[in-house]
């Protein structure tokens, strides 16, 4: 979320986050929109019991996209403004596994849809409850699904303390070109998500996890074709854990493997060509570091 780089030093707190994910436009950027939104389902659950979220999994706008006399009836004379202002944010969408089905239909029969469909039980426990829907029942969703998410991501304390060691932690772009070595991660921004770090190599695992849960599909293919760098040799994702050196299964018995022998630089490395697998721009990633002292 792209407002939140212009809050005080840079940093915003979970506050100015919360508030920002529930006033943006989530559904204008469709992979973070599937992937928080099915975060938010699975965030709480062990590996067995996650939904999995496929291509036949869609986002569902609540309030439809079409305008049409009966929605303008339910949620009443400021529909207008309603549409405008909460249409593609977090408190107006779901996922289904029938969008074309639900489309432009009135609320109670979506809710019946919802309710039979029964999968995304975190997600849609507002709309099964909900007799109406309006700009009251759009914003108490988004304020109860912000607040999960905000308890996922929440962000690491030395992120509020940025600006008292602000000489000490430096933010990484990953195109600069800057020698990591004598550095330590502190946290990483991925598509809006900050994550606190202990390593290089949990750099690497976390950055894999958030890609594999956004789109398994394009990490499955790589996994499969012993996936490499770009003009390199050595395979860096697989599902034959013997043919690296030191395999890191992402997620829990996923069966995909990546190459966790790395050192600073070639972790950005690795990042940088996996973005471009994802249709990630370059600048949807950066990483916060600290310099350690050369023993």
């Amino acid at each position: 979320m792209a407002s939140l780089a212009n809050t005080k030093d840079g940093v915003p707190s979970n506050k100015d986050f919360e508030d920002s994910l529930k006033k943006f436009e989530l559904y204008k950027n469709s992979k973070l929109c599937k992937y928080l939104l099915s975060t938010i389902e699975n965030g709480n659950l062990n590996f067995k019991e996650r939904i999995e979220i496929d291509e036949n999994i869609t986002i569902e706008h609540i309030m439809p996209r079409n305008k049409t006399s009966y929605w303008r009836n339910e949620v009443g004379t400021n529909y207008d403004e309603v549409y405008d202002k909460y249409l593609n944010t977090l408190g107006n969408l779901t996922l289904t596994g029938y969008n074309s089905e639900l489309s432009d239909k009135p609320f109670k029969n979506k809710k019946i849809s919802i309710e039979e469909f029964g999968k995304f039980n975190t997600l849609n426990k507002d709309i099964k409850n909900c007799a109406i829907w309006n700009e009251d029942s759009i914003v108490k969703r988004a304020d109860r699904l912000a607040n999960i998410v905000c308890e996922i991501f929440s962000l690491p304390q030395e992120v509020f303390d940025y600006k008292i060691v602000e000489d000490e932690i430096k933010q990484i772009n990953i195109d600069d070109k800057i020698d990591l070595t004598f550095t330590k991660p502190v946290y990483f921004n991925l598509l809006g998500e900050m994550v606190d770090l202990t390593s290089y190599g949990d750099l690497i695992k976390k950055v894999s996890n958030i890609l594999y849960y956004q789109d398994s599909t394009t990490m499955k293919k790589l996994a499969q074709n012993n996936w490499k760098l770009p003009n390199g040799t050595s395979v860096q994702i697989t599902n034959d854990p013997k043919k690296l050196n030191k395999a890191i299964e992402i997620d829990e018995n996923s069966g995909i493997y990546i190459e966790g022998t790395k050192n600073a630089n070639a972790v950005i490395t690795f990042i940088k060509a996996i973005l471009s697998e994802f249709d990630i721009a370059h600048d949807d990633f950066t990483v916060f570091t600290k310099k350690v002292k050369n023993k």
